[in-house]
C-alpha cells in the first residue's frame, strides 16, 4: 500500500495485539470450566502447569497487553489506532466476538452441536479476529474504504478453519 514507517509500525503492533489476544483466547478455552484441556500442541497448559488462577491471570493479562502495545502508537497514528483499537474490542467483545464465541461454546455447543450452532462460534472467535486483522492493516495503510477488507479476513479465516477441521477429523462434527 505504500505505506511509511509509522503506517508499518501501527500495523505491526495490531498484528502482535491479535496474537496476544488470540493467545489469552486459547488459554482462557484450556481451563476446566471450558475445554479442560491437559495439553495443546504436545505441552502441558497454563492451567496444568501453574494453576487454574494464574491461567486466567495470564489470559487476562495477555488482553490488557495487546490493548497496551496497540495504544502506544505514536501521536501522528492516534486517529488510526483508536480505530483500529475499536475494531480489535469488537473482535474480543462479548457481542459478536471472541468472548461471545466463547460463551456460546460453553452454553450450547456441548449439548446442542448443531452446524448453525457451530457457525456462529466460528464466526464470532476465529472470523472476527481474522475479519478485524485485514481490516486493521488497511486502517493502518489508511486505505479509505477499509472496512472491505473485513470480508476478505472472515473468508481467509474461515478457509484456516476448514482446513484445521480436515486435518482433525473429530472437528468435523462441527461443520
Amino acid at each position: 500500500c505504500g505505506a511509511g514507517r509509522a503506517e508499518v509500525d501501527l500495523a505491526m503492533r495490531a498484528a502482535c495485539a491479535v496474537e496476544l489476544i488470540h493467545i489469552a483466547s486459547q488459554v482462557h478455552d484450556d481451563l476446566p470450566c471450558f475445554d479442560n484441556a491437559y495439553t495443546r500442541r504436545g505441552r502441558p497448559t497454563v492451567h496444568v502447569l501453574f494453576s487454574e488462577a494464574r491461567a486466567l491471570l495470564v489470559g487476562d493479562a495477555l488482553l490488557a497487553q495487546g490493548f497496551e502495545l496497540l495504544t502506544n502508537a505514536g501521536r501522528a497514528q492516534a486517529t488510526r489506532t483508536l480505530r483500529i483499537a475499536q475494531l480489535l474490542a469488537r473482535a474480543t467483545g462479548s457481542t459478536s466476538g471472541l468472548v461471545a464465541g466463547q460463551g456460546l461454546e460453553h452454553d450450547h455447543m456441548s449439548a446442542h452441536p448443531a452446524l448453525g450452532g457451530a457457525e456462529s462460534y466460528h464466526v464470532m472467535k476465529t472470523g472476527a479476529l481474522f475479519g478485524m486483522a485485514a481490516e486493521a492493516g488497511a486502517v493502518a495503510a489508511g486505505v479509505r474504504k477499509a472496512a472491505a477488507w473485513a470480508r476478505i479476513g472472515w473468508l481467509v479465516g474461515r478457509g484456516y478453519q476448514l482446513a484445521h477441521a480436515l486435518q482433525t477429523p473429530t472437528n468435523l462434527v462441527s461443520f
